[in-house]
This record gives structure tokens, sequence and C-alpha cells, in this order.
């Protein structure tokens, strides 16, 4: 206490350590990284294996299980999926978020090295990969007239991506364009006339193109380097290879078919078109910590300089940057808070009438934003929406304990106390509430700091936040506010008697309360307070509201099985409905190849907000039934998720049903799911990844005839893969480069099951080419194209959207009920989004009453007594009711922006009791009776009690009625707060006194043992 006095007799001083905060904050300002949302995407480490030739029941048994089997138990592991499809195994492991992904990295590899030693040895070694952190942050497009897809590709790899991925930021640059291959086009008829096989053709290759170091040759004083030029790098080099010789004559390769530069997979595994335009689309990653604004900026500024060495006829744009929306989102905010500074400032002054008064909470405002500023630098956060969020909360905050120091020794001042004195009694009398008040605002946050997982990352960042810029302001206001407090306020010419009436009224409504309705004020709070609870639970859930992206979305998906020529003909088809009946685009994007040649995306680029009538869901809505009535694929228009959450899908519903039996339960299963009418009611647009019902091929073989053929199964598959697969034998140089040389038959030899009668193979007792349509041929069957698992176990991944109507947290509620009643033999499992969805909703309940706990605590050891705290916390439900209510009726839902609103309120409504309580205990220590002690501490604090109250809810305003990027999720905060606050209050100033009227008798006076900063303070006149 006499260091408060000691500041505000030498100003200097308290001017001082209070600047030191703004020289801290800017310095942190300029170092702290800006993005949309905090960091939130899980690791995600990639295990891909090769294996040419093998089915996917091989690929499961003998690559995928042995690798599940020693991965199992990774520390940090949270879930692992593999799916085995046609010559490949593929296993992603998901981490926990706190998890050290170097360490988890070098488990992994460990973990593969073991389970190599089960691999068939024509088995490739597994590849492990970080997969890439979020989704793309910006497309860039490289178009030509001129240039086919392969020069822009080789383009881009030589002199785009080398410098572009050296940027700050920037994880990986992927593009859908295809690199350059030698193709080695074989005829297999001419093969057969030459009596050669494809074998022949790749034991050739292997053995002519070859660079192995020439040595050294040397004599006395000199060394001379042998460098062997052996390589083919060129098709006329590989036309003219030798196969074979007959009769004495050379065969080339020319001879039984055609060597051609071309693109490395015909027809291609993906394409990129910009407004139906064939262009080179390049996706940037980022890393999940990098500034996505300024990997924006520095590219668009190495762009410029890229484009003026471009050569003539490349063009090179950004297709479409969603950083843009971010930067939007966050300038809007900003903009919001400088509407709550005015509005601030506005009550303050309405409420005092001085401009010299007006000042003092006014000053808190910049120096607590600056000290939050190395707050978030110090706990490493990010300027982003949610800690601007909590900056915008705060601006109605942080003036509360400037106008509680303010009101109080201005009360003094009127009645002709000297200001310096009136500032040395107000600081005295208000230094425990004002303290108390701060610290339970503060501590409300403390259990927020033990939730694992992306939700407590999020509630982290604006919680600590806040919390933070509520310990600074209440720093502010013990050691800067009352030394102005005594400096600019100056005795009024006159007593306000509009407020003096209103204190007046207060008074007499109160003793009228609490003499003739005690009774019926306790039933209505308890009504209130029930209320609350009913209205909680009545609400619709979700894990943020859907935002206005200026993006559509539509998936695309074709049959299983089909290539890209079908998925290309549709994206170009819904590219050009997408444009036709969306006006409000800037430009529509294609994307074949997403996940698989069956599957694309499109997405168009709308207007800014502001600039269009519709709204992007509207236009989603418009959308749905031109588009998902296209047959043979089912395209589903959809509004984006929020970004940087983490989820592969772009469907808001991910969940993953296992069993230990096989395929078909799995199948059954689904199939009941999806055909059972009342689940439409809960979900829509469903996509699986199990289908069984795909007509496949496989290569059957009669190992008797084969065995007197002296012809093994290895020949034939090697013979099949060199014939029907692309099948790499070898690599050429091209500018630096190092680009891969395949067999295979041309696509129109290859186009039906006959194609085995065109097929030979060796026997090698004789060295003839003999039919293998002798010896194996083609079986039709029908089964799945891949095998999939989820934690070892066979399963089925489905995401679908949320069904009109229904909230997300309602959808779910369903799928895990059926589930468990009806599905009997499997499992279930949330992913993605629906798993950070539940993981938000399981914990705020927690929160929430590990938050009222330990502020029942806290006021309880600061108060000593537990009566106090329980009459003080009886506000709590009051305002839920109000926030509850006003939510409800302004269309919102129980999200983590409402979620966290109502955590806050916990902290913003206590302080209203704490300053009624304190100050009637006060009185009472001075020989006031309960009833006159309630009354006189409630009328004590009406004013403040208001002005704060205003402050806060007309701080909390512009959220509400934002209307600019990102105003979505800004929205149902600001309802929470205006409608809890504002209720709560209202009811606060009826229902604490009669609380404290009622249980103040349990307890002792506090006259018989009172404290001793209680006992000097001077006596409170009325």
């Amino acid at each position: 206490m006499n260091v408060l006095i000691l500041l505000i007799k030498r100003p200097v001083v308290a001017i001082v350590v209070n600047l030191l905060l703004i020289a801290l904050g800017y310095f942190a300002y300029l170092n702290l990284p800006v993005r949309q949302y905090p960091n939130i995407i899980l690791p995600i480490i990639n295990i891909s294996t090769s294996y040419v030739g093998a089915d996917p029941t091989l690929i499961e048994q003998q690559i995928t299980i042995p690798i599940e089997q020693q991965i199992n138990g990774i520390e940090g592991l949270r879930y692992f999926t593999s799916s085995s499809v046609q010559n490949a195994s593929v296993l992603t492991l998901t981490f926990n978020l706190d998890a050290n992904l170097e360490y988890a990295t070098s488990e992994v590899r460990s973990a593969v090295e073991a389970a190599s030693v089960y691999f068939p040895l024509d088995a490739k070694q597994p590849v492990i990969t970080r997969q890439s952190s979020s989704r793309a942050i910006m497309y860039l497009a490289i178009s030509s007239n001129e240039w086919d897809i392969t020069q822009l590709t080789e383009y881009f790899w030589l002199a785009i991506r080398p410098r572009y991925e050296l940027i700050t930021g920037i994880q990986e640059l992927s593009s859908f364009g295809m690199q350059y291959g030698m193709r080695l086009w074989i005829d297999p008829q001419k093969l057969a006339s030459y009596n050669l096989t494809p074998q022949d053709v790749i034991e050739a290759v292997q053995a002519q193109n070859i660079q192995l170091p020439g040595g050294t040759i040397e004599n006395e004083f000199k060394q001379y380097t042998i460098v062997s030029q052996l390589r083919l790098n060129t098709a006329d080099e590989f036309n003219d290879m030798i196969l074979a010789y007959r009769d004495g004559y050379p065969i080339r390769f020319k001879d039984i078919g055609e060597a051609k530069l071309g693109g490395e997979f015909e027809p291609p595994s993906s394409a990129f078109w910009s407004d139906n335009v064939r262009t080179l689309g390049i996706a940037v990653n980022i890393f999940a910590n990098a500034n996505a604004i300024q990997v924006s900026r520095d590219i668009r500024e190495l762009m410029a300089e890229t484009n003026e060495r471009l050569p003539a006829d490349l063009e090179f744009t950004v297709s479409n940057d969603r950083s843009l929306f971010i930067v939007e989102s966050i300038n809007e905010v900003i903009t919001t808070i400088f509407e709550a500074v005015f509005l601030v400032l506005l009550v303050v002054s309405l409420f005092l009438w001085s401009g010299r008064a007006t000042i003092i909470p006014i000053v808190t405002i910049p120096l607590s934003l600056f000290g939050a500023m190395g707050v978030m630098y110090m706990m490493d956060f990010s300027i982003n929406v949610l800690t601007l969020l909590a900056l915008v909360l705060a601006i109605g905050l942080v003036v509360d304990d400037a106008i509680v120091v303010l009101e109080n020794t201005y009360r003094h001042i009127e009645e002709g106390t000297h200001p310096v004195e009136a500032s040395i009694i107000s600081i005295r009398e208000i230094a425990f509430p004002v303290i108390a008040t701060t610290l339970v605002l503060a501590i409300v946050y403390i259990p927020i700091g033990f939730i694992p997982g992306q939700s407590g990352q999020l509630f982290k960042e604006f919680a600590f936040t806040l919390a933070g810029t509520v310990l600074i302001s209440g720093y502010i206001a013990m050691t800067l506010s009352p030394m102005m407090c005594s400096r600019l306020l100056k005795p009024p010419k006159k007593k306000k008697e509009h407020t003096s009436k209103m204190l007046d009224w207060y008074a007499a409504f109160l003793r009228l309360t609490l003499k003739q309705f005690r009774p019926f004020v306790v039933l209505l709070a308890i009504a209130i307070g029930s209320g609350a609870y009913v209205i909680y639970k009545w609400m619709p859930t979700e894990f943020l509201p859907v935002e206005d992206q200026n993006l559509v979305f539509v998936f695309v998906k074709g049959p299983d099985g089909a290539n890209f020529n079908f998925i290309q003909k549709y994206i170009l088809h819904i590219e050009s409905l997408v444009a036709k009946n969306v006006p409000e685009s800037i430009r529509t994007l294609g994307i074949a190849g997403t996940g698989s040649t069956s599957e694309g995306l499109i997405i168009a680029v709308l207007k800014p907000k502001d600039q269009r009538e519709r709204s992007q869901q509207e236009i989603v809505k418009s959308l749905f039934p031109i588009i998902t009535t296209i047959p043979a694929v089912k395209a589903v228009p959809i509004n984006p998720p929020p970004p940087s959450i983490g989820s592969s899908s772009n469907q808001l519903i991910n969940f993953v049903m296992t069993t230990i039996d096989d395929y078909d339960t799995l199948n059954d299963a689904q199939q009941q799911l999806f055909t059972d009418p009342i689940t439409r009611n809960f979900i829509q647009n469903d996509q699986t990844d199990l289908n069984l019902n795909v007509m496949n091929f496989r290569a059957m073989m009669n190992r008797e005839e084969a065995y007197s053929a002296q012809i093994d199964a290895r020949d034939v598959s090697l013979n099949l893969a060199a014939s029907l697969a692309p099948f790499r034998v070898t690599s050429i140089i091209k500018n630096g480069r190092n680009y891969d040389v395949f067999v295979q038959m041309d696509y129109n030899e290859r186009i039906n099951p006959s194609v085995m009668e065109k097929l030979y193979v060796r026997n090698k007792q004789t060295g003839t080419a003999v039919p293998m349509s002798s010896i194996a041929w083609l079986e039709p069957y029908i089964g799945p194209i891949q095998l999939n698992h989820f934690n070892g176990q066979r399963s089925v991944t489905i995401n679908a959207d949320v069904a009109p109507g229904k909230s997300l947290g309602q959808s779910l509620d369903y799928l895990r009920d059926y589930i468990n009643q009806n599905l009997p033999g499997t499992d279930y499992y949330f992913t993605g989004y629906s798993d950070t969805f539940n993981e938000s909703r399981g914990q705020f309940v927690y929160i929430f009453g590990a938050a009222l706990l330990i502020v029942y605590l806290i006021l309880a050891a600061m108060m000593n007594s537990f009566v106090d705290p329980f009459i003080i916390l009886l506000t709590v439900p009051l305002s839920m009711f109000g926030a509850l209510v006003l939510l409800k009726l302004t269309g919102g839902t129980l999200n983590l922006y409402s979620n966290i609103g109502l955590v806050t309120l916990v902290g913003l409504i206590t302080k209203h009791g704490i300053l009624i309580v304190e100050f009637s205990n006060n009185l009472r220590t001075q020989g006031y009776d309960v009833m006159t002690a309630t009354i006189e501490g409630a009328k004590l604090r009406l004013r403040p009690i208001l002005m704060t109250t205003g402050a806060m809810v007309l701080g909390a305003t512009p959220l509400a009625f934002a209307g600019g990027a990102g105003s979505e999720t800004r929205h149902p905060l600001g309802w929470v707060i205006i409608g809890g606050l504002t209720f709560g209050t209202l009811l606060t100033l009826i229902v604490i006194p009669t609380a404290y009227s009622y249980l103040a008798s349990f307890e002792k006076s506090p006259a018989n043992d009172v404290s001793e900063d209680a006992s000097n303070s001077s006596p409170t006149n009325e």
C-alpha cells in the first residue's frame, strides 16, 4: 500500500514504470508472427512403399501389416491409417499436437527398418516424409500459348521452384503438371516377330544405359580422369539401341517400337485449369508456424521480379490467395478495436461529463494493448483472429479498474476532499476489490492451460492474451490511475443532480425489494438459473461458425476405377456450370486428381463480401440443385472448411468405422447406415472409401503348364508389368535433372482384357517366345481397389456434410448413437474436424466447472469467507441465461467463440458482486446492520458498476454488429458478452443484495474480525 501511495506523490516514477510497457510492447509487436489462427495442425508422417505388380491383398499382408505392428506404440502417436492399393502401401501417422516430430521421425524410421525384414525381395525401400502442414495457402499458375505442360513443368522445376522454396515459411511448392519421361512404346506383335519379349527390352536398356566411374590414368607427374559417356539420353539414342541380333542383323528398338520424350504419365495423373484453360497449377504449402501474410507478400515481390525475366510467351499469375482473406479478417478486427475504443470513450464521458476525468481510463487502453503484445511475445503466441478478439474485449475490460479508481476518487472529491488526499483515501478503500476483480478475471482461464490438443491451443491464445491484458490493466489502475486522479481531477462546481437522483431511486427500490419481495427474488433467481441450464442443453453446437471466405468448393468424385480422361471431362463441364451460375466469381479453378485419378475439386474465387449481394452460403445453396443432379459423378458444392484446423477432408463430418471381421461386415454396416431414412435428416453428401463392387482383373497362371515350358511366375509378372504398366527401368539426364525411362505398350494396344493374346514370355529351355495366353489369363472379379486400416484394424472412412436444419453436434450424436445401437461388430472413431470438435465440446463443461471452483476458492481465501464468494458467484447463472437467450434469438450456436464468451462472463460478472459485497462488508465493520450495509454498499457501487458494464457492453457491440470478412465468427462472442452482461448486471443489482441480506447473517460481523487494511480505512460517507 505504501508503494502505491508513493507513486501518487512521485508522478514521474509512475509515468516511467508505465512507459516501459510501451517500449517493451512495441518491441514485441515488431517480432510477433501474423496468421489467421494459432498453430493447431497435428504433426503427420507418411510412409510410402512401392511393390510393383502386387495386388492390394498382397500389399496388405506383406508390407502394410508388418509396418503397422512395428509403429504401434510410438510415443505421441494419436492414430494411424493405412491404405493398401495396387503396387503400393501408404500409411499416415497422426501425432499429438505437442509431439516432438524430430524424435517421432527417428522412431518411425527405426520401426520401418525393423518391419522391412519381412518385406518381399522385390519391394522398394519405404519412403518416409512429413506431410504438408495445411491446405495450400496460395495457388499460382504458369500459362503459355506455345509451351506444353511438360515444358512448363520443367521450367517450374528449373527456374521457379528452387528460388521460391527459399522463402521463409514455405514448406513445399507442388505442381499439377507432368515431368518429362522417356517413353519406350513397344509393339507386342513386332516383338513377337523377332522372338523378343518385354523382358528382353528391359534387360537391354539396363545393360546399355549405364554410367560408372571411369577411373584415372596417370604418369609420373600428372593424373587424368576418365569420364565414361555410356548413358543413353535422347530418343534417337534409345531408338538406335540394339536389342539382339537375328541372322547377323541388329534388331534395334525402333524396329519393335518407338522411343519418345514425353510426359512421365500418359494420360497424366493430375491437371489444373484456370477459367477452363489448362495451365500449370502450383500449390504453395507453408509450415504450420509460418506467417501466411508475409509468405504471400514475399511471393508477390519475387513474382514481380520473375515476370520481368520470363520468356515472352509465359505468364505467371496468382490464381488464388487465401492470405487475402486473413488480411481482410485481421483488418476488420483492428477496425473493431478502434470502434470499441470510441464507444468506451463515449460511455465514460456520458457518466463523468468531464474531459479531464475521461482521459484517466482512456490512457489505460493503449498502455494495456502494448502490454498485451509483450504477454503474447513471451508466451510465443501470434497476432491472429483469436488474440485480436481478446484485445477487442479487453478494450471494455481494461478501463474497468481505472473507472473504479476514478469513480471512488471522484466521489471523495465531490464531498470536499483535496484531489491528492482523495486519491490516497480511494486507493486504500478499493485496492482490495480492484486486485480481487483483476485476479478473478485472470484466474478464470487457469483451467484452459491444462487442456491438451487443438481446442486447448485455440482457447489458450485467446484466454491468456485476455487474462494478461487484464492483469496489466490492473497494474496500470493501481500505479498510474491514482496519480492521474490526483493531478487531473478538480472539485465539481456543483454535484450532479441526475446522478444523485439515480442513486436515491435505486436505494429506495432496493429497500422496498428487501423488505417485501425477497422470497420472490430468490425464486426468480432459481428459475432463471434453471432456465439457463435448459437452454444450454437445447442449443445447437458446432466447432466454428461457417465463415464467408470468398470461396466456394465443389468436390467431384467419379466411380472407383475411373481414369483421368473421365474425371477431366466432368471437371471442365462442372467448372463451366459454376462460372455460368456464379456471376460473383472472379475466376474458377479446376483440379483433377486431388486424391486419386477419380477425384477432383473446383474452386470458385468470389468477389469480396462487400462487393456482392449473395453470401457464400447462398451461392452454395443455389448451386446444389444444378451440380448434384449431374449423372455418372458425385459432385457436391460446399462451404470451404475453416483453414488451419488440420483436416485433410473438405467436409465437416469425418469418422471411421472399424471391425475385426472382414470388409463385408463394414460394407453391410455402411449400407445400413446410409439407407436408413432417418440418417438423411442428419447427414448429406456422404463419401466413403470402401467399395466392394469394383470390376477388377486377376492375372492367373497354370503353374503346371508354365513349369513344363520353363517359365516361372516372376517372368510372367515382369512381362505383364512391362507391357501394361509404366514400368520404370532406368533414367536419363536432361538439363541437369534425372528423368525416368518407362517401358509400356501403347495405349491403344491395352484397352481390353484380350491384351493377353498379344503378350509373349520366353521359354528358358528353348529360348523361344511363348504366347502368354497359353499359360496365363485375366480373370474378372468384383472387389475393392484398396484395403484400408485404422489403428491396425480393417476400416472404412466416411466424410459427409451436416444436413440442413441440424448442427454438427446433433449429427455426430446421431451417428454415435446409431452405431452403438444398430451396428454390432463395428467400432467408430471421429477424426479430423469432427475429432477436434468433440474434443472441444467435451472439455468446455470441465473448463467452466473448474473456473467456478477456482474463482470460489481464490475469493474465499482473499475474503476469509466461504459465504461471500458463494453470494458473488450467484451472478453467473443469471448472466448465462441472458447470454444464451440472446445467442439463440440471433441464430447463434454453441461454438468455440460463444463458449469462450461464456467462460469470460464468469470473470466479468463476478466483478460486480465483488464490489457490492466488499463495500457492504466495509460498512458492517463500521457498525452498520446487515440491511443498511447491503443497501448502502449497493448504492455506493451502482455508478461504477453501470459505467464498467456500459464500457464492456459497448466494447463488445462492434463484435456483434460486425459485417466484414470473418464477421460470422465474431458475432456469437459479441452477443454472448452483450446479453450476459446486460441481463446479468440488471439482476445482479437485485439478486446480490438480496442474497447478501439473507446469507451475511450466517457469518459473524466483519467488525469482529477485521483485517488491518480495513481497520485503517477512513469512514465511508453517505
